[in-house]
């Protein structure tokens, strides 16, 4: 009988295929959900599954061809040769079942949820499988043949079970739990609030209220900017000479922000540099489609950087209003989607002798915030002056210190 169980062991080496396919099923899932995109997340588990169906049926259709010729390949014995033609069908099948259950299990753990898989391998092998073997092998007297059924019944639970749990997978849910990991309690669970990537957020009525509070708030802010900047010239001189003690760095700031829709929409950013709390440069631009929110704030900061080094600058803090990316420039925190941005403001800052980045509440950040938001329906070419934009709201435009 060892001839038979070594020619149809070689079947676990066409495992490898969807073994492959799992684990790359698991990175790009990974990927998608830390970056914010539940629907190219979702794609990328429905591409798979194609793929791998096409595959497992290809395959299990040509063991089964192969039946009657496959046994040749290790005995010329007939008793081999007979023993794996009545196996093939159950070969097939387990093909089938486990290239499913190797491809889902990599779905799950891309998402997150080893411990579901752990679970759903315990129960499939364990309460299904593994019983079903010794029975059928043991007291059935069915010998190999009742063995390979029951872990054929293992797997094929196990299969069943990992695509119920994918296909009723909430994959903005798994996007906001992704950033839940990542982020700790700054992202709370709210039964009435349902966040919504794409299209920024779906919330309560109490909450919209709130938040047109505060977008009034960051009007009459900037509506009160002209007030705070066009200072007399009399008056400006001494304010310099009190500021004198302050550091570059202090006196130097960069306020940076953007504003995003969806990945097929131009993105707007917008900065603005101060020097000693005066606008000294503007920037605009929605040139660009970005992938998510946390891109687009990236972007800006990248941008504005670079800038901030065609016009000399060796010292400055920078300020955005987007904690979330603060905080993984601060802790090193590994975002596999966000790599190559945040590398690169890493690269970026070695060009400074002083270069730091801190958070800054939305209503201080009023300013940079009307450069990315406003005309928002305009593709504009990167725009860099001394003066505000013209297109700005009149009562929010800004005017640069000479």
């Amino acid at each position: 009988m060892l001839p038979c169980f070594n020619s149809l062991s070689t079947i676990s080496s066409l495992y490898q295929i969807p073994e492959s396919l799992g684990a790359a099923a698991s990175t790009r899932v990974a990927n998608e959900l830390g970056a914010g995109n539940p629907k190219k997340a979702r794609m990328a588990v429905y591409t798979v599954m194609v793929i791998t169906g096409v595959e497992s049926v290809m395959v299990s259709a040509i063991v089964f061809a192969a039946r009657n010729v496959f046994g040749y390949l290790f005995s010329s014995e007939t008793e081999v040769v007979d023993y794996v033609r009545t196996m093939a069908p159950l070969v097939s099948l387990s093909v089938i079942f486990d290239a499913l259950h190797a491809v889902l299990s990599g779905v799950a753990r891309g998402s997150g949820r080893q411990d579901i898989g752990a679970y759903v391998n315990l129960a499939a092998y364990y309460l299904f499988g593994i019983p079903a073997a010794a029975v059928l092998g043991f007291r059935f007297k069915m010998s190999g043949r009742g063995l390979w059924i029951g872990i054929t019944v293992g797997s094929c639970v196990q299969a069943v079970l990992l695509g119920l749990i994918v296909s009723l997978t909430n994959w903005k849910q798994q996007v906001r739990k992704a950033r839940e990991r990542l982020m700790g309690d700054e992202f709370e669970d709210d039964e009435h609030v349902e966040i919504i990537i794409f299209n920024n957020k779906d919330i309560s009525p109490l909450d919209t209220i709130q938040l047109a509070i505060k977008e009034a708030e960051s009007w009459r802010v900037a509506q009160l900017a002209t007030e705070i900047i066009d200072i007399g010239g009399e008056d400006r001189p001494a304010e310099v000479n009190r500021r004198r003690h302050v550091s570059a760095t202090e006196r130097c700031k960069c306020q940076v922000d953007a504003s995003w829709i969806n990945d097929m929409e131009a993105t707007r950013l917008g900065f603005v540099i101060l020097d000693d709390e005066l606008p000294i440069l503007f920037g605009s631009r929605g040139d660009i489609s970005l992938a998510s929110p946390l891109h687009a704030e990236a972007e800006g900061i990248i941008w504005a950087v670079q800038e901030l080094i065609k016009i000399g600058r060796s010292e400055i803090q920078l300020l955005s209003d987007c904690e979330q990316l603060v905080k993984l420039i601060h802790t090193d925190m590994e975002w596999p989607a966000l790599a190559p941005e945040l590398d690169e403001i890493k690269a970026l800052s070695n060009e400074f002798s002083s270069f730091s980045i801190a958070t800054i509440p939305r209503t201080l950040n009023a300013q940079a915030g009307f450069l990315a938001k406003s005309g928002q329906s305009r593709k504009v070419s990167p725009l860099v002056s001394v003066s505000a934009p013209t297109w700005l709201a009149h009562g929010a435009s800004l005017t640069a210190a000479e």
